[in-house]
């Protein structure tokens, strides 16, 4: 039996930024699921991101569906759109982030996330947001300790936030940057 991936979150699930040969965006979650389908032939891939969702709006239209796949692994990566709203609820954030990494890995799914890089080298005036991307990286860790979530410590990486590997809009990755966020999650697994 193939195994399955699904993948849920935002625009940074989604790809956006990282267009193919055909201007469809490709994203580090694809470029994720060719490593793993390398591995494991005939692996069954979902991307069910949508761009601009918050992780509440990630947890009512999402997860669901992902559940219903019954992955064996899935990948979570949202709360970022939170981060950037005018007023964050952080215990609302912290609730639908863990409840997705919750369920996932009530079902025996090996959930997969990172944590955000510390943005200021891309972007400057993202020192307003350093607390907040602080904060959802705590949770993100927190949900490695509470359900066993495999967690890529992008915030640790300190090339994680080398300008080279970010897109000129300065909130999404470049080609370069999907791909070796693709390959620390690849190498996460072994």
């Amino acid at each position: 039996m193939p195994l399955r991936l699904v993948a849920i979150g935002d625009s940074t699930v989604e790809g956006v930024e990282d267009p193919g040969p055909d201007g469809v965006y490709i994203g580090w979650a694809d470029r994720f699921a060719c490593h793993l389908d390398a591995m494991h032939p005939g692996l069954l891939y979902a991307n069910l991101a949508v761009r601009g969702e918050t992780a509440r709006e990630v947890r009512e239209t999402q997860l669901r569906p992902a559940l219903a796949l019954a992955p064996d692994f899935a990948v979570v990566v949202a709360g970022v759109n939170d981060v950037l709203r005018p007023k964050l609820d952080r215990d609302a954030l912290r609730e639908d982030l863990c409840a997705m990494h919750a369920e996932l890995a009530a079902t025996g799914a090996r959930v997969l996330t990172f944590t955000m890089p510390d943005m200021t080298r891309v972007a400057p005036l993202a020192v307003v947001l350093r607390r907040r991307l602080q904060f959802l990286n705590a949770v993100t860790l927190e949900c490695r300790e509470r359900y066993g979530s495999i967690v890529v410590d992008l915030a640790s990486a300190s090339a994680a936030s080398h300008p080279a590997l970010w897109h000129t809009d300065r909130l999404h990755a470049n080609s370069e940057g999907h791909r070796r966020i693709a390959a620390a999650l690849a190498e996460a697994l072994g």
